[in-house]
C-alpha cells in the first residue's frame, strides 16, 4: 500500500505540474491576443489562475493527508471558471469592437 501512494503522488505532481505549466502559457497568449487585436483599446490581464510551486503542493498535500490537494481542486475550479468567463466577456467587447470599426 505504500508503494501505492508513493506512485500516486508521483502521478499527482506530474499531473498538477502540466496543469500550472498549461494555464500559465493560456493566460499569456491570450493576454498577448487580445492585447494585440484591440489595437491598444483594451489593456488586458488574464492572470485569474494562481501560479503554485508543485513541490509545496504536494508537502501540503502530505501534511494534510490529501485535504489540501480536494482543496486545491476546488480552487483551481473557481480560478478556471472566473477565467472562462472573463475571456468569454473580452472575446463579446472584441467582436463588438470589431463590427463597431467596420
Amino acid at each position: 500500500y505504500g508503494l501505492l501512494g508513493i506512485i500516486g503522488f508521483v502521478f499527482f505532481a506530474i499531473y498538477i505540474q502540466s496543469v500550472f505549466s498549461a494555464s500559465n502559457q493560456l493566460q499569456d497568449v491570450k493576454t498577448k491576443m487580445y492585447n494585440a487585436l484591440s489595437k491598444g483599446e483594451m489593456l488586458v490581464n488574464l492572470k485569474l489562475i494562481k501560479s503554485r510551486n508543485v513541490g509545496l503542493v504536494i508537502l501540503l498535500s502530505i501534511i494534510t493527508l490529501g485535504i489540501y490537494a480536494y482543496y486545491l481542486l476546488v480552487a483551481l475550479s473557481k480560478e478556471i471558471n472566473s477565467f472562462v468567463e472573463q475571456d468569454k466577456e473580452l472575446r463579446n467587447k472584441l467582436i463588438l469592437q470589431a463590427v463597431k470599426s467596420s
